[in-house]
């Protein structure tokens, strides 16, 4: 079939072919041997921009699959067609590609991105999820190409550096090997001196606009693991199991779908209410529910601060901070003190800081930091501000904590503090040198280091030592259930859950977040448990 013709179906054609795939904005469905069809729904007709489409039209090229011919449904405009990809998602598969098959993958594709780049083609939000091993071609192919565009205000060098950068970061986060993951690879390569030094020129090359390729990365941990333990690895599966990593790989948590905006939110009375509903709240330790709900009162009387019903914000942008609700008050009148508290020794911050979350996964990503870290401490690790939420007498021993202790004690502590939402701006509230090692600082340029920032986003932001956050920039949050961030977590991540859940992540959500998803089923089982006895 030749390009940019009109594919014209009806409704029940459409139904009668195997669907490949849902996404946010169009379902994907099988079209003859070689070709797929991707309709767009509401919001992808509503995002379609016509003058992009019809020059994507135009582009051929081995590594991206760009739209091939309209589709008319029912005698309207509603999608095209594309080239069909037999294979897996990138991520599924690469720990078992053979290395030397991989680097001359990755070779062609860097070949593809630079032939790109005379179109004027640039990667606008490229995503793990879009990329592609095709396995009968031993090639890398980028599928989900409906937000590039042909931008002339590029020139062809500024065209490649941005879309090898980007692509450069998604092969970083699939092989694991990006500074910072917190998987057994990345923090063994990270930490040998050869790696680390190799990495350091790699991203100094790439923030100044010069060539830069993660094949050079791969040769190097290859060469790592050779001198290291004597064995040349055949493939990554081969490098974690060298250095003791478990055998399933941990998603990364970019391939996660983000949070709709405000107008587009599923109504939490339809979403996860069964739920909700098991995981209802009890009360603080010596703490009744009447004297709950008189301490709330007079916290509400001293406070001037506005609210804001969380499924009104926009969840992707959004600062956040978290504190005792006995702080509400103090906060009200005199706005967010920096400190070192017991959570910031834990991470052996010494300066005073006001601590934020960027995003709602931010904050439940540091929520299930924060059970993961209390997992790994023995009973007398536990900080002093939080012992009070353990039944525990005797805090010399050097037992780790049990589990279900764990659990008990951070569902008590989520339900003694609250969140706001905190407008903040970076250079007033934030500095983005204070986000990164200060060694590493002096290769870079601020205008590196924001460069580095936009595309590696930080979850947890370090405020500016010993600045305060005013009362003007505070609104605190509440849910249909209840203020406390147990409320507020539990929001989240059961929207999360829900996004996900539509494009075949739930799995890869929970697995992300695997200590907060544990705590969260205890809950639930507890209060069934509970309910059953009664």
């Amino acid at each position: 079939m030749a390009k940019n013709e009109i594919i014209k179906i009806n409704s029940e054609m459409l139904n009668k072919m195997q669907v490949l795939g849902r996404g946010a904005c169009s379902v994907v469905y099988k079209y003859g041997d070689n070709q797929v069809i991707k309709a767009l729904n509401e919001n992808g007709m509503q995002l379609h921009n016509e003058e992009q489409f019809a020059q994507l039209l135009k582009i051929n090229n081995d590594i991206c699959a760009f739209p091939q011919n309209r589709v008319e449904i029912d005698g309207k405009f509603q999608g095209y067609t594309m080239e069909f990809v037999d294979g897996q998602q990138l991520q599924e598969k690469v720990d078992e590609i053979d290395l030397d098959t991989l680097i001359n993958a990755i070779k062609q594709a860097e070949q593809d991105i630079r032939s790109l780049a005379q179109d004027k083609v640039f990667f606008q939000d490229l995503n793990q999820g879009g990329i592609m091993w095709d396995e009968k071609n031993s090639r890398i192919k980028i599928i989900d190409t409906d937000f590039f565009e042909i931008n002339k205000d590029f020139d062809v060098n500024e065209c490649f550096n941005a879309n090898i950068t980007s692509f450069n970061t998604m092969l970083e986060m699939e092989l694991g090997i990006m500074s910072g993951q917190s998987k057994k690879l990345s923090e063994y390569l990270h930490s040998n001196p050869q790696f680390s030094n190799a990495y350091r020129e790699y991203m100094l090359e790439s923030l100044m606009g010069k060539e830069s390729s993660v094949i050079s990365l791969i040769q190097i941990a290859r060469e790592v693991m050779k001198n290291e333990f004597g064995v040349i690895p055949q493939n990554l599966a081969e490098m974690r199991k060298l250095v003791g990593e478990q055998e399933i790989e941990i998603p990364n948590s970019v391939n996660i779908p983000t949070f709709l905006p405000p107008d587009q939110q599923v109504d939490t009375a339809i979403l996860g209410r069964q739920v909700l509903e098991e995981m209802s709240d009890t009360p603080l330790i010596d703490e009744t529910e009447n004297e709950m709900e008189k301490q709330e009162l007079e916290l509400q009387q001293q406070s001037s601060l506005e609210q804001i019903d969380i499924s009104k914000i926009d969840l992707n942008n959004s600062y956040f901070h978290f504190t005792r609700r006995d702080n509400l008050g103090k906060i009200s009148r005199e706005g967010l003190k920096p400190q070192v508290g017991d959570a910031s020794k834990m991470k052996n911050e010494e300066q005073s800081r006001v601590y934020l979350s960027r995003g709602g996964k931010g904050i439940i990503e540091i929520k299930n930091s924060f059970i993961h870290e209390f997992k790994k401490l023995r009973v007398c690790d536990i900080p002093e501000e939080y012992r009070k939420y353990f039944d525990i007498k005797d805090y010399s021993s050097q037992k780790p904590i049990d589990e279900k202790a764990v659990y008990d004690a951070m569902e008590k502590r989520f339900k003694d503090e609250i969140y706001f939402q905190v407008s903040a701006k970076e250079g007033e509230d934030f500095l983005i040198e204070d986000q990164y090692n200060g060694a590493f600082l002096e290769d870079f340029s601020r205008e590196s280091l924001k460069k580095m920032f936009e595309q590696h986003p930080e979850r947890d932001i370090k405020g500016k030592a010993n600045h305060t956050i005013s009362t003007q920039q505070l609104t605190k949050l509440y849910t249909e259930k209840g203020d406390t961030a147990f409320d507020i977590v539990n929001y989240l991540y059961n929207r999360l859950l829900e996004n996900a859940k539509k494009v075949g992540k739930e799995d890869s959500v929970k697995l992300v977040n695997s200590d907060l998803n544990s705590f969260f089923e205890y809950i639930k089982d507890r209060n069934i448990d509970s309910k059953g006895l009664e």
